[in-house]
């Protein structure tokens, strides 16, 4: 069987499912090595596990279970027999799987490889409701039964001045950082290209939200067991929690997992609204960015949504020229009462300024982040959700392979290519990593690609992201 796909297509799904090759895992890198206290994130981890149970040879897989694990959402198109053919088939091609690379794992979505006993590997992207769990996202594609790479042959063999040149072919504004956090929590840059320079950030800008909410918990504002109920009011588009019924109860940790390890936009605004703007406009001066008012007024993901669409052009311009205190009243006057982008934006379209009037940070920027979340005290509950938040994803396989720790955020932003004419381009592709072996410092790498007229593609900007991680892992 060479493909088995139920769902819609996800972003890391369509990146790796159809450009890589085939995969070998090891499995003991499976675990966090610096925290004692990871474990499985339920709902989606509980309905993972019901799921590899049904790859074993032999065991019934009944209709009451099908109807226990799967979301109605799930069942209303595919039905119970359609879902046990489908579970049949995919224990025929991976018998007795087990999850042998965990790219992400988050309180509602799993992305990784499944190795079955014949040793041919899946990839396994999975998805769960919250409030009432159950299934509602499944896809498994054929991984092979070899090494994987991302990297294209034409990106074999190049050295790491090579592979940074490269990178600058692939947006007509990019900026990169190779270096590392070096004993003083200093970020020493190995290669950089532009790694000074100011780029949209896309969802990179929550690494700073991340560090608003360990302040938060380090302070005693806030804890990681603190219930924060989802609420219309901070409804923001993009991620499956705009999907939760309203005063679906997430603790703060499970809001922080998703946040960074998928990117959800809504945990990101109840967040924000838990720390509040004035706790978050100090965060990018304390975390070393060089130029903090790129990121203050310190706006949310509906704010920024409705900068870039609803409100004219004239005015989002003016904003993105105006001094921090103009800025201030305007956030105050025009923004904050729009409340919800979910529920009220939309009207105009401010596509131009996407690379301008959203977050921006340079890699440096960015490195300096990851330095100073390294410095959380260790064993404390600020340096536990840090450590779980950011190390909910990596983004491609093999990485957890190679590495101790890996901590990761990542961003997009997709703008309508022409107002008259069906498509879309990617403007803003973005990619940070923090990558540590016990005993070593650790190795950041920042890609940021923007372009206000470009079509970035994410496969090639992977490719010569893969492409340095070999040559780091060889150093």
């Amino acid at each position: 069987m060479q493909n088995i796909s139920i769902s819609k297509n996800t972003a890391i799904q369509a990146l790796f499912a159809a450009a890589l090759s085939i995969a070998c895992t090891r499995v003991d890198a499976l675990e966090f090595v610096f925290i004692d206290e990871f474990e499985p994130l339920p709902p989606a981890s509980e309905k993972l596990q019901w799921f590899l149970d049904q790859l074993v040879p032999g065991e019934p897989i009944t209709d009451a279970e099908i109807m226990e694990n799967f979301a109605p959402s799930w069942l209303s198109s595919i039905n119970v027999q359609e879902t046990r053919d489908f579970l049949l088939s995919v224990r025929s091609s991976y018998p007795s799987g087990q999850v042998t690379d965990r790219i992400m794992l988050t309180p509602m979505q799993f992305t990784g490889l499944v190795t079955g006993s014949t040793g041919n590997v899946a990839f396994v992207s999975f998805g769960s409701k919250f409030a009432d769990p159950g299934i509602n996202q499944l896809s498994v594609s054929s991984f092979g039964t070899g090494q994987a790479t991302v990297v294209r042959s034409e990106h074999q063999g190049l050295d790491l001045d090579q592979a940074a040149d490269e990178f600058l072919t692939m947006s007509s504004q990019p900026a990169l950082l190779v270096g590392r956090i070096d004993s003083s929590d200093q970020c020493v840059v190995v290669e950089g290209r532009n790694e000074s320079a100011a780029r949209a950030t896309a969802s990179i800008f929550k690494i700073w939200v991340l560090g608003g909410v360990a302040g938060a918990v380090e302070s005693g504002m806030a804890s990681i067991r603190q219930i924060v109920p989802r609420i219309d009011s901070e409804e923001a588009p993009g991620g499956p929690v705009a999907n939760e019924p309203d005063n679906t109860p997430f603790t703060v940790m499970e809001l922080a997992e998703l946040m960074l390890g998928i990117s959800d936009n809504t945990a990101t605004d109840l967040l924000h609204e838990l720390v509040g703007r004035d706790a978050l406009n100090p965060v990018p001066a304390a975390f070393g960015h060089a130029q903090p008012g790129l990121l203050t007024p310190f706006l949310n993901i509906s704010e920024t949504f409705h900068l870039l669409f609803s409100v004219p052009f004239a005015e989002a311009n003016a904003y993105l020229n105006g001094s921090e205190n103009s800025q201030a009243d305007y956030v105050t006057d025009t923004l904050e009462p729009l409340g919800s982008y979910a529920a009220n934006g939309g009207g105009f379209n401010n596509a131009d300024l996407t690379t301008t009037v959203t977050w921006r940070a340079s890699p440096l920027d960015v490195c300096n982040a990851f330095a100073r979340h390294r410095t959380w005290t260790v064993g404390s509950d600020e340096a536990l959700v840090v450590e779980r938040a950011l190390g909910a994803g990596v983004a491609q396989p093999n990485l957890r392979n190679e590495w101790d720790r890996i901590w990761y955020k990542g961003g997009n932003l997709i703008v309508e290519s022409d107002p008259g004419n069906p498509g879309f381009e990617q403007v803003v592709l973005t990619h940070a990593w923090m990558l540590e072996n016990e005993g070593s410092d650790p190795w950041v790498v920042v890609a940021l690609s923007n372009g206000p007229t470009d079509d970035i593609d994410g496969f090639d900007v992977q490719s010569i992201t893969g492409r340095i991680f070999e040559i780091l892992a060889a150093m």
